[in-house]
């Protein structure tokens, strides 16, 4: 799968695919804030984040990202 302009420079291992709920409102490339995540942590964890590399907004809830 070829990744968009804005996803090329991000390892695969840190991106994921989920909804900006910020400024963009639709499924995008985020970056997580560490590797390797689970959806099994605990969702209390808040230092587990990824951040949309389009408008910087940041999504919590990993539950719904999708890996690359």
């Amino acid at each position: 799968m070829k990744l968009p302009k804005y996803a090329e420079n991000v390892p695969r291992q840190e991106l994921v695919q989920a909804i900006c709920r910020n400024n963009c409102g639709k499924v995008r490339y985020m970056k997580v804030s560490r590797t390797p995540w689970s959806k099994n942590e605990d969702f209390a964890n808040n230092d587990l984040h990824a951040t949309c590399l389009k408008c910087g907004g940041q999504a919590n809830d990993y539950y719904n990202w999708i890996k690359v």
